[in-house]
This record gives structure tokens, sequence and C-alpha cells, in this order.
């Protein structure tokens, strides 16, 4: 290879992007974040109102059986001052109502962001299959559902409003 003495030696190009088209896709992505944020966050609410509504409906649904099977009263008791509610149990041959021992008993923490409204907070399941208590409101994340309780028969509903 000869050289000559004005010419120019090339370098082999780098093949790289260059800081205006990182500069753009840093821009898209940003966007596309900021759009789909929120929507991902009333995901999420959604998923927590509709996960404690659907397990304290269980929960009520198992004591229910519990009580009819262990021919003895449960019952719920809802504490809105430190966002809670516990369960407890009475035995026929007792007179007041005592903390059941197992999982069942612990007290169950309600999501700060969800407030539930009743007349009175309490709820008993009898043996027999009856329910007292009135219907309540869960609301919570810009959802509402209502708990409609059919004292008579012992049935338990939830309807959400949508």
């Amino acid at each position: 290879m000869t050289w000559s003495i004005g010419s120019k030696i090339r370098l082999p190009r780098q093949k790289a992007f260059s800081i205006l088209e990182l500069l753009v896709v840093v821009v898209v992505l940003g966007i596309i974040i900021g759009i789909s944020l929120p929507r991902f966050r009333n995901s999420y609410n959604n998923l927590v109102f509709n996960n404690f509504t659907q397990n304290l409906i269980s929960r009520m649904h198992f004591l229910q059986e519990r009580a009819t099977v262990e021919q003895c009263m449960y019952r719920i008791v809802f504490d809105p001052l430190n966002n809670k509610f516990t369960i407890g149990a009475r035995e026929e041959d007792q007179s007041e109502f005592t903390s059941v021992k197992d999982r069942l008993g612990r007290s169950i923490s309600i999501p700060s962001q969800i407030s539930i409204e009743m007349a009175e907070p309490l709820v008993i399941f009898y043996p027999d299959g009856r329910i007292k208590g009135k219907d309540f409101a869960i609301s919570g994340f810009d959802n509402k559902a209502t708990v409609t309780i059919k004292q008579a028969i012992g049935r338990i509903e939830l309807l959400t409003d949508e």
C-alpha cells in the first residue's frame, strides 16, 4: 500500500446511535410510561378492593357454615377506629364470645383506603343458619359495593356498583 502526501486516512466508521436518536427514544418511553401508569394504578386499586370484598364475603360464608356444622355461634366485630375486624365464637354453655384460637380468630386488617359503613358493627352467625346483622356498604378506590344479609334465610350477597 502506498501513501501519497496529500491523501486523507479513513478510519473505519463505528456503528452507534447518535445522542439525538437516544434522546428521541427516551422521550417516547417517557410518554408511554406517563400514559400507562395511571391505568396500572387503577387496575391495582381495583384488585385490592375486589380482593378485600371477596375475602370478606368468603369469610362470612365460611363462618355461617362453621356455625352450622359445629353448632355454636360465631360473630364478626368490625372496628372502624383501628381499621380491622375480629372473629369470635360462643359455645352453648358459654355466656360470652371468645376469640377463636386458630388462624380464623386473628384480627384482620382492612386496607386503609377502604371503609365499611354499617349501622351496627356486628354480624352474628347462628347454628341454625340464620344471620343477625344489617346490610352494609364497602367503599374505597372509587369503588362501592353493598353486602346484603337476608337474616331469615341466612343468605349473604355482594352487590357491586358499576
